[in-house]
């Protein structure tokens, strides 16, 4: 072995073996606890990066606390905001060493076995690309929320893994089953550029994007824990994308690249498409040109398909009738059937 081969060999043997990548924006105020539940985690084989994208609070004196923590290898500091979480996941990710990816968003929180939970079966199946552990929902204040188990995630147990293209179809073309960053480890060696790209356009349901590219790069694993704590409140961009009707706009292209690419099938693709209709046109915070410019897309995008019945007045009508039926017969297809 030559010297640029054992120096190459020596700097594998020293990475860490999952790469901890913490954005922040304007989340002094849970930084401390955050940090705090990632430093107990029970496997301690990781770094930690630190990226603040032009914070406007006290981000920036919280994230020097952390300047000389042995496991805090990078701090970044934007000169402007990039006004997208997903432009910081990427430079995140291309700064991490580790074998595993973990997004840990600053306003989230964690349980201590979080990563000894899903490193275990990645390191076990070289074919599994993401590990998810399941979520508890909690408020500004850190209080569980009344719906803590709305996904039913807590009455599963074990761990179960499903083929990516099983998984995108059953699970991700239905919603966003990898709600939040915190609850899912990934395998480096699964992402590439090209996998985060179009989510660097959106400001809401780029995430949905990047799971549903990166899941189809192998297997997925579901670990039934509650191991993530996922923060709803009212600053959150999940919230101001329900608002302003962005996120649904951003879902439409979500939904186009699945049923593109995998086999969905035109009876699932007529349901889904009518369950987003339905969900649009059931928002009260929604206005009449909020609901006008998203059916505006939706017709552009998915207006010419077999699947609309001729048109997405009546995909609706087929959904809503679909929905009758299937309380009457237990075989048909729904969402919740359909999950894997």
């Amino acid at each position: 072995m030559n010297q640029a081969d054992k120096s190459i060999a020596q700097a594998h043997d020293d990475a860490p073996l999952v790469s901890v990548i913490v954005p922040n924006y304007n989340y002094a105020r849970y930084l401390p606890e955050r940090m705090e539940s990632i430093f107990a985690q029970t496997m301690t084989d990781f770094e930690v990066i630190l990226l603040d994208d032009c914070s406007t609070d006290d981000s920036r004196e919280v994230i020097e606390r952390y300047r000389n923590h042995p496991q805090v290898s990078h701090i970044v500091y934007n000169d402007t905001n990039s006004g997208s979480p997903f432009a910081q996941w990427k430079r995140g990710i291309e700064l991490a060493r580790g074998r595993y990816v973990w997004i840990a968003e600053a306003d989230d929180l964690s349980d201590p076995r979080f990563l000894a939970a899903t490193v275990e079966p990645l390191e076990h199946d070289a074919k599994a690309v993401v590990a998810i552990a399941g979520s508890t929902l909690i408020d500004g204040e850190g209080d569980p929320l009344p719906s803590s188990d709305w996904d039913k995630w807590g009455r599963r147990r074990g761990v179960a893994t499903h083929e990516g293209e099983e998984y995108i179809v059953h699970n991700l073309f239905w919603r966003a089953a990898i709600y939040n960053a915190g609850m899912a480890l990934f395998r480096h060696a699964a992402y590439s550029p090209e996998v985060i790209a179009p989510a660097l356009a959106m400001r809401n349901a780029g995430d949905w994007m990047f799971w549903s590219r990166l899941a189809g790069q192998g297997r997925v694993v579901e670990v039934y824990e509650k191991l993530n704590y996922f923060r709803r409140h009212g600053t959150s961009t999940t919230v101001g994308g329900d608002r302003t009707g962005r996120i649904r706009l951003e879902e439409i292209d979500v939904l186009r690249y699945i049923a593109d690419r995998y086999p969905v099938g035109d009876y699932r693709r007529r349901l889904r498409i009518g369950q987003f209709m339905r969900t649009v046109i059931r928002n009260r915070q929604y206005t009449p040109d909020t609901r006008r410019a998203i059916f505006e897309r939706l017709q552009e995008v998915f207006g010419s398909d077999a699947l609309t019945l001729g048109s997405l007045a009546n995909t609706y009508r087929f959904n809503r009738l679909h929905k009758l039926a299937a309380t009457l017969c237990p075989l048909l297809l729904t969402q919740r059937r359909d999950r894997l």
